[in-house]
């Protein structure tokens, strides 16, 4: 169960957004083998001025953290210390990436 958070700039239409999710579950879908109803997505929406970027990324822009320390047995606790950061130098989405059902 993959969750997914997506941060993006307010003012987005609500296809907008779903295209992005339903981009993002689709590729789950394909490169991880998730069943279809397993969609589990948030989408967190920022003011301008609350939302710092460079300038060279445009308001579509986004960068997806994919990280497997599951898959390489390092556990949540390597995983969840790598998610942090991601989030830290920028990453707008996080996929910790697992074969198992239960990642404990």
């Amino acid at each position: 169960m993959p969750v997914v958070k997506v941060s993006m700039l307010e003012g987005k239409t609500p296809e907008y957004k779903k295209t992005v999710l339903d981009s993002i579950h689709d590729g789950l879908v394909e490169s991880i083998g998730i069943e279809d109803w397993d969609r589990f997505q948030r989408v967190e929406e920022f003011s301008k001025s609350d939302f710092e970027k460079p300038d060279f990324k445009s308001d579509d822009f986004m960068i997806i953290a994919r990280i497997e320390s599951l898959i390489l047995e390092r556990g949540m606790e390597d995983a969840l210390e790598r998610a942090f950061a991601f989030a830290e130098a920028g990453a707008d989405a996080i996929m910790i990436h697992s074969r198992k059902k239960d990642p404990s």
